[in-house]
């Protein structure tokens, strides 16, 4: 199956930003000095959102999905704001500013992606 074989590492991706964003608070210690810096949790979320972009991308383009940025982005965002709406589950607070850091990192990402694969197959 094309899904499996190409939709491994966006998986694997998706589930290492659901540890990430999910994780308890007090399971983050270990980064409080980077956790200090003003708003680096969105500079965080821009990469994770932006990989995860990044590897549906690939796996849609692989697959020759019609239509691969409008699946690769859209299902990013979707992904970002379901895990804003379930982070209080976990101790963690929901934040606007947040979901909208993961739609800019997933347009980043695509913007790159179609500049690096534009005019290269993919192999």
């Amino acid at each position: 199956m094309k899904v499996l074989r190409y939709g491994w590492p966006a998986f694997g991706w998706a589930i290492f930003v659901l540890r990430m964003t999910l994780a308890a608070p007090s399971g983050l210690s270990r980064f409080g000095w980077l956790v200090a810096i003003p708003n680096v949790d969105k500079f965080v979320h821009i990469f994770l959102f932006g990989g995860q972009t990044w590897w549906l991308a690939w796996a849609f383009l692989k697959m020759n999905a019609q239509k691969y940025g409008f699946w690769s982005v859209g299902l990013s965002v979707v992904f970002g704001i379901l895990i804003e709406i379930i982070q209080p589950s976990f101790g963690r607070s929901a934040d606007i500013w947040d979901a909208l850091a993961d739609g800019v990192g997933a347009g980043i990402a695509f913007f790159l992606f179609t500049q690096i694969f534009s005019k290269k197959t993919v192999k």
